[in-house]
């Protein structure tokens, strides 16, 4: 599996690579929205991705809404990892959009792996 992992926190997604590429993953990391976005409207690149809503410049509800627009949402799986306080009805909101799951930090990397896992199976 190739996973995409766009979070400005560098410590988090070297932490993230780290753990998948162990288990045999391919991890891309992007440490801004705007690379991450480029490499998400890349369609064919990915097989999951993994999007931080809070960044500078281009922040993940930025992608979010370019995304859906282009409907890639629909067809690739993006689950978002944020330490944000999001409602219920915001949540609601982009998992109505495409958005998987929303993963809240601090995650556990194993509870992480075990959905994107029991998600790629599936498809």
């Amino acid at each position: 599996m190739e996973i995409l992992i766009i979070d400005d926190d560098p410590d988090i997604t070297e932490t993230l690579a780290d753990y998948f590429r162990e288990r045999g993953e391919v991890c891309r990391v992007y440490n801004n929205g705007e690379d991450g976005l480029k490499a998400m409207s890349s369609e064919g690149s990915f097989d999951v991705a993994l999007l931080d809503l809070s960044m500078p410049g281009i922040n993940g509800f930025d992608s979010l809404r370019a995304l859906a627009y282009k409907g890639i949402l629909r067809r690739k799986p993006v689950f978002v990892i944020t330490a944000m306080d999001i409602s219920p009805e915001s949540e609601k909101l982009m998992r109505d959009a495409g958005v998987m799951k929303v993963f809240r930090k601090p995650f556990s990397p194993e509870s992480l792996a075990k959905t994107l896992e029991t998600y790629h199976k599936k498809n």
